[in-house]
């Protein structure tokens, strides 16, 4: 019953106090995994005090580095930064840059893939590129935003890999 309260209570607790509230995330860490730190980050994020989250950043554990660089970029998008958003990601490196992508393009999809669909070409890399056009691609088949042409438009941005992940999702989708 403790540990589900403090699981509970942490996060709560972290909108008054967030650097205590990490650091009793971490030592924790042992009896909860990395998840009770992600929580408490992830309230931080969500709550707009992005500016403090950004500061938690160097104090976060390595195994929830990018999901915690994640938490920070979406709240960045929801509030409008979308260019530092993508800045963000120069802090990782790799696999996590990409996984970070991901989470914080689509996240920016969701909430307007039109202006993405008009920053797309902004984007400071082809693998970013390539996640934007086909976040766009296949949520454009659910809930249309874009043309026929923009779709076109998009495609020139796919990576061989991902236009075959699209046309395999636009199959499908074709099927339903």
């Amino acid at each position: 019953f403790r540990d589900e309260l403090l699981y509970w209570a942490l996060p709560r607790y972290a909108l008054e106090d967030p650097y205590r509230a990490l650091e009793i995330a971490q030592e924790k860490s042992g009896d909860h995994g990395y998840s009770l730190e992600l929580e408490v980050f992830e309230e931080v994020a969500n709550s707009g005090a992005i500016g403090v989250a950004l500061e938690l950043l160097p104090q976060v554990i390595d195994e929830s580095r990018t999901e915690a660089h994640a938490s920070v970029g979406i709240a960045m998008v929801r509030s409008n930064e979308h260019d530092r958003a993508i800045r963000l990601a120069q802090e990782l490196t790799g696999r996590d840059r990409g996984s970070y992508y991901i989470s914080v393009i689509d996240a920016w999809a969701e909430l307007d893939g039109a202006h993405l669909f008009e920053e797309i070409s902004s984007l400071p890399s082809a693998p970013a590129r390539s996640v934007a056009a086909k976040l766009l691609i296949t949520r454009n088949l659910r809930n249309p935003v874009l043309t026929e042409s923009d779709i076109e438009q998009a495609k020139s941005y796919l990576t061989e890999r991902d236009r075959a992940a699209v046309t395999r999702i636009q199959d499908q989708h074709k099927v339903e």
